[in-house]
């Protein structure tokens, strides 16, 4: 191998997947990730209110009842896009 050839190998890059192949897996699973944190992080009042709608019933207050199910409500139309 003469000087010349064995300098260009050396500045041949080796073969690398496609990096559009790879920029795609990354983002497809940091979306997903982030998609379901957010969904979390949205179920997490609204599950909150039902389970103390639950709880105010099975003690009986019914005012709390009343005011949890308005305010569960008002959580669940804003969720849907009616408010």
């Amino acid at each position: 191998m003469s000087d010349g050839s064995r300098r260009s190998a050396l500045r041949r890059e080796p073969e690398r997947a496609n990096s559009s192949q790879v920029k795609g897996t990354v983002v497809s699973g940091a979306t997903s990730l982030i998609q379901l944190c957010v969904l979390a992080l949205i179920l997490t009042p609204v599950t909150r209110v039902a389970m103390s709608i639950m709880l105010f019933s099975a003690g009986r207050d019914g005012v709390f009842v009343l005011i949890t199910s308005v305010v569960l409500a008002v959580l669940v139309a804003g969720l849907i896009g009616v408010i």
